[in-house]
C-alpha cells in the first residue's frame, strides 16, 4: 500500500490531469430517484390505459349507434315513399271521382274546385319528382278545368 501511495504522490500533477481530462469528456451525474414523479408516471400510465379502455368501449357503442341510426334512416325514407305513394293514389281518386261526378252533371261549390286545383298541383309535383307520365289523369283534370270555366261563365256554381 504504501508503494501506491507513493506512486500517486510521484505522478499526481499526471493523474490530475488524466482525472481532469476524464471528467470534460465523461460527465458523472448523480442518479436521481424520485418518488412521487415515479408514482405519478405509473398513474399516468393506469389512467391512460383506463382511458384507452373506456374510449374504445364508448367507440364500439357510437359504432353501433351509427348503424343503428343507418337502419332507421333506411326504414323511414321507405316509409316516406310509401306514404308518398299512397297520397298519391289518395288524389288520384279524389280527383277522378271528382271529374266523374262533374261527367254526371253533378254541381259543385266553387271551393270543390279550388280544393281539386289544389291538390292537382301536389299530385304533379309527385309525379315530375318520381318521374311518372300520367296522361288519364291530366285529360280527366283538363275536363274539371272545362266545366269550371263553363260554371264561371254561367256563374252556375252551388
Amino acid at each position: 500500500m504504501s508503494e501506491f501511495i507513493k506512486y500517486i504522490q510521484d505522478n499526481y500533477t499526471w493523474l490530475a490531469g488524466l482525472l481532469a481530462g476524464i471528467g470534460v469528456i465523461i460527465q458523472i451525474t448523480p442518479i436521481k430517484i424520485s418518488p412521487y414523479s415515479t408514482l405519478s408516471n405509473w398513474i399516468g400510465l393506469a389512467f391512460k390505459w383506463s382511458g384507452k379502455k373506456l374510449n374504445q368501449d364508448m367507440m364500439e357503442n357510437i359504432t353501433t349507434i351509427q348503424s343503428e341510426i343507418k337502419e332507421v334512416k333506411e326504414e323511414l325514407d321507405k316509409h316516406i315513399v310509401e306514404s308518398d305513394i299512397k297520397e298519391a293514389k289518395r288524389i288520384r281518386g279524389e280527383i277522378l271521382d271528382f271529374a266523374n261526378s262533374c261527367n254526371n252533371g253533378r254541381k259543385h261549390k266553387m271551393e270543390e274546385y279550388e280544393h281539386i286545383m289544389d291538390i292537382y298541383v301536389d299530385y304533379h309535383d309527385y309525379t315530375e319528382r318520381r318521374g311518372i307520365k300520367n296522361g288519364y289523369l291530366d285529360e280527366q283534370y283538363n275536363y274539371i278545368l272545362d266545366v269550371f270555366k263553363q260554371c264561371r261563365r254561367d256563374n252556375s256554381f252551388l
